[in-house]
């Protein structure tokens, strides 16, 4: 394996073509929770009109409504 040139300035190449990477995300996840609110509400309003057994999915329209990422179908 060839070795390794070092730099004779101390400048540091790679970060002078493509400059200091912008700071990750804190954390992951959705912002505020809208769309967990959104599908929680629309639950327990089945629950209590339909069965307690019954378990509500977020919908595409649901994730529309809160900005969060769709393909297009």
């Amino acid at each position: 394996m060839a070795e390794r040139k070092r730099s004779t300035d101390g400048g540091s190449e790679t970060e002078a073509l493509i400059g200091n990477p912008p700071a990750a995300p804190d954390q992951s996840g959705t912002a505020g929770g809208a769309l967990a609110e959104r599908v929680a509400s629309r639950d327990s309003e089945k629950r209590v009109t339909e069965s307690p057994d019954s378990h509500t999915d977020a919908t595409k329209s649901d994730k529309i409504a809160t900005n969060q990422d769709v393909r297009n179908d």
